[in-house]
């Protein structure tokens, strides 16, 4: 399975440095999903893609050689490889390699690749769980995972040229507490059917909510407990009430830290991440200054971290707390964003800001335990598309909003139409936004004229 290649310290540099950096997340989290200490995963890696240059590397996002056999259910890359008969003499067959959506997958099905079958998890026991990477090179050697003699001795001499024994030392320091942890959906659904959330492009109450069951499923991921709390819908009129419900909680002597989450809001065009803590907190600034880099690496602006001492579950909580301001909900750029991202990817970036620890890419979808929130009225995205309601029912046909008209279709359920529609044997046009387009308009190259009333004329 090996493939070496010689490596040197120098002109080269930058390069390998380019290199690990964009693996060691991965062999961190591999050591989550199958107990291989992270330095020796990334010397293996150097060695056996060729610092990510090989064949399967590039095209397979394969860089450890695992090949694809009965027991892989994913996607294969086949390519031409050497084999040797008994009597030494090389021959040529096409083998069936797995293949993974990044490296990142890669790294962490290389990790759980020692526990199965069985007999590779008995083979490989001294290797799995041991934190010193000299003794890991070597139990690796001996347990056969390579022919070279000089293998354990590449990879002791790559973990100490590159220094990669520092990320051991990230394992190591998040493996000596496991902590019980407040997650908190900031605001409610009030009396009424109000809100004291902001909203814009997204409802924060709404996708916070959403978001919880995530991070949550991040954190038990990495050994540690989470209690999702959500105020009872329909209950209190004011924030105060619902202090009043949380901080009891929240102080309760069972939590090691509280998290609240929400997002900002301001005038539409500020945008970014920042997470809040309590001025002086150490332990929060630490949280809170992790945090928000780490959804700076998904693409938001990083605001930083920010003491307040004028938020009651950051002020009047006795564990550390930090509120975390994932992105603008009133802000298009930042909406997009979150949405394309998806829930899981600002969950685990949220579960490191809190840990300090890496999730592995196999956390899986979560359920939502919590039920749906209908909003009462107006504009709402459902799964990419658009619907309009009026008393918690969708609107359909035609609607004016604002000085615009929309259409509706009953036959989508409300869904908002965009694009050429044919209504009563005359065509109209929608565009992105949803709206009907009047006067001369260029559309996909061509120009073309409608009347007042929407009608296509020509």
């Amino acid at each position: 399975m090996a493939t070496f290649y010689t490596f040197r310290k120098g002109t080269d540099m930058t390069e390998q440095d380019i290199f690990i950096d964009k693996v060691k997340d991965g062999a961190i989290a591999g050591w989550y999903a199958g107990k291989i200490l992270p330095s020796v995963t990334i010397a293996q890696a150097c060695l056996e893609s060729g610092w990510g240059t090989s064949e399967l590397a590039t095209k397979a996002n394969n860089l450890f050689g695992i090949k694809a056999k009965d027991d892989w259910k994913g996607e294969s890359y086949v390519v031409k490889t050497a084999e040797y008969d008994k009597n030494n003499k090389k021959y040529y067959i096409n083998a069936a390699f797995r293949k993974y959506r990044s490296w990142q997958d890669s790294i962490v099905d290389h990790a759980r690749f020692f526990h199965t079958p069985a007999w590779r998890e008995d083979n490989y026991k001294a290797v799995i769980g041991e934190v010193n990477y000299r003794k890991a090179c070597k139990f690796l050697q001996s347990a056969g995972y390579a022919t070279s003699q000089e293998y354990a001795g590449q990879l002791i001499g790559l973990i100490e040229m590159y220094k990669l024994y520092k990320y051991d030392d990230v394992i190591k320091e998040s493996e000596v507490k496991k902590m019980k942890i407040f997650l908190s959906v900031g605001h409610s659904i009030l009396k009424g059917g109000g809100c004291t959330s902001a909203s814009g492009y997204t409802h924060e109450y709404r996708y916070n909510k959403e978001l919880a069951p995530y991070v949550k499923k991040a954190l038990e991921s990495l050994g540690h407990s989470c209690d999702v709390i959500v105020c009872p819908e329909g209950r209190f009129t004011n924030w105060r009430q619902e202090a009043s419900y949380k901080l009891p909680i929240a102080n309760s002597g069972k939590y090691d830290l509280v998290c609240e989450l929400h997002l900002n809001a301001f005038d539409g065009q500020k945008q970014g991440s920042e997470v809040l803590y309590y001025p002086g907190d150490r332990k929060g600034q630490e949280i809170a200054t992790r945090g928000s880099s780490a959804l700076s690496k998904l693409g938001f602006k990083n605001r930083g971290a920010k003491p307040r001492d004028d938020l009651y579950i950051i002020a009047s909580t006795r564990p550390t707390a930090v509120l975390f301001e994932s992105f603008f909900c009133d802000n298009k750029h930042d909406s997009d964003l979150a949405k394309r991202l998806g829930f899981k990817k600002i969950a685990e970036a949220i579960a490191y800001g809190l840990t300090g620890q890496v999730v592995g890419s196999d956390v899986e979808e979560v359920e939502q335990t919590t039920q749906r929130v209908v909003p009462k009225s107006g504009w709402t995205e459902e799964n990419g598309r658009w619907y309009y309601y009026d008393n918690s029912k969708k609107r359909t046909g035609w609607l004016k909003s604002g000085s615009k008209w929309f259409y509706l279709k009953p036959d989508k359920d409300g869904e908002m139409a965009t694009g050429w529609l044919k209504y009563n044997s005359h065509w109209f046009y929608f565009n992105s936004k949803g709206y009907m387009l009047t006067g001369k308009q260029v559309i996909d190259g061509k120009t073309y004229a409608f009347n007042k009333d929407g009608y296509w004329i020509k």
